[in-house]
């Protein structure tokens, strides 16, 4: 049983602005695949269309990180959240690079309650880089990148940790899905459960 929902309606549009991108809620789907070294992030990834999901899965080519600091040099600076079930030292470090360039604005984290016994040096460094973290039992692994132009959700199978493994995944772009992920993210974040207004709102 799901608790939330997100629904398109495929003949309307949604009249919300970002920036000069119009919320396209009949969106547009593309389908990305790369193998072991066959391509590189920059080449899969070239650049984002407004009102598209891109489904794509990865054999141990990139990791996370990787993605979202690839995706930062075509939105430019954007505010951060994300949830994940491990941290990696490497991950945490990626994202100071990023924090520290003024690539990221802000960052706020969501991550399983164990993180900080598996990885208490990757978990004290990015507490260090956050506006908010909390620690959740979780295994969603979404992230999203926001700023006055772009609304991005990727919401994937990976950590962020260094990738050994297929992984795959959906980045969804300026479709009106943002609010829906970070509604619930913020809700977790700051009250430590998801709330029941919150819970009817997005059934409805």
């Amino acid at each position: 049983m799901t608790l939330f929902k997100f629904e398109s309606k495929p003949d309307a549009e949604n009249t919300d602005l970002i920036g000069n991108h119009t919320f396209i809620e009949k969106v547009k789907n593309e389908y990305r695949q790369v193998f072991k070294n066959y391509q590189k992030i920059e080449e899969l990834f070239p650049d984002l269309e407004p009102g598209t999901n891109i489904h794509f899965v990865s054999e141990v080519s990139w990791s996370n990180h990787e993605l979202i600091a690839h995706l930062l040099t075509i939105t430019g600076p954007a505010n951060i959240w994300f949830t994940t079930f491990a941290l990696s030292e490497a991950a945490a470090r990626i994202l100071l690079k990023l924090k520290q360039s003024n690539q990221i604005l802000e960052m706020t984290a969501l991550v399983d309650f164990r993180a900080q016994n598996r990885h208490p040096e990757a978990y004290h460094l990015s507490k260090s880089l956050m506006t908010d973290i909390r620690q959740y039992p979780n295994h969603s692994k979404v992230t999203i990148i926001e700023n006055n132009e772009w609304q991005i959700v990727i919401n994937s199978s990976a950590n962020f940790t260094n990738n050994m493994r297929i992984e795959s995944g959906i980045i969804c772009v300026n479709t009106g899905a943002t609010n829906f992920y970070k509604k619930w993210i913020n809700d977790l974040i700051k009250h430590g459960e998801l709330l029941e207004d919150d819970k009817k709102n997005l059934h409805n």
